[in-house]
């Protein structure tokens, strides 16, 4: 299972802003066509979290949320929540893309019949 997601930091910044800035002045300085390369200080970057939980039956309930993690996993149903963080209100973000990638494997990888189990414990005695 994989995730991606294409997110981009909004600057509350705009040009009109840095306009009234001395050359000098170190914001002024950080400022591209992108906008800012690294945020002024006391204001941090806005974080993204993806957490996901799941069902490993079709009867059972979700489990708690865990911190994704890219690998396998035997699941039913799985359900992602992303959290977004910013210093303050002005910062926002912009989604641009999410996805996720799943694997389908059959049943019967998962499951193994008292036979496979007794052959695998001798194999592991030796």
């Amino acid at each position: 299972m994989q995730i991606h997601a294409a997110v981009a930091q909004v600057s509350p910044f705009t040009v009109a802003d840095f306009e009234e800035l001395a050359v000098n002045d170190p914001i002024a300085g950080n400022y591209t066509a992108e906008g800012l390369l690294t945020p002024p200080r006391g204001i941090s970057n806005c974080t993204l979290a993806i957490a996901m939980r799941f069902k490993t039956t079709a009867t059972g309930s979700y489990g708690d949320w865990v911190d994704y993690k890219p690998g396998l996993y035997n699941f039913v149903n799985v359900q992602f929540r992303l959290t977004f963080t910013r210093p303050d209100t002005l910062h926002n973000f912009r989604m641009y893309r999410l996805h996720s990638r799943l694997s389908r494997l059959p049943v019967g990888v998962w499951e193994r019949n008292p036979v496979q189990d007794a052959v695998l414990q001798r194999m592991k005695r030796g």
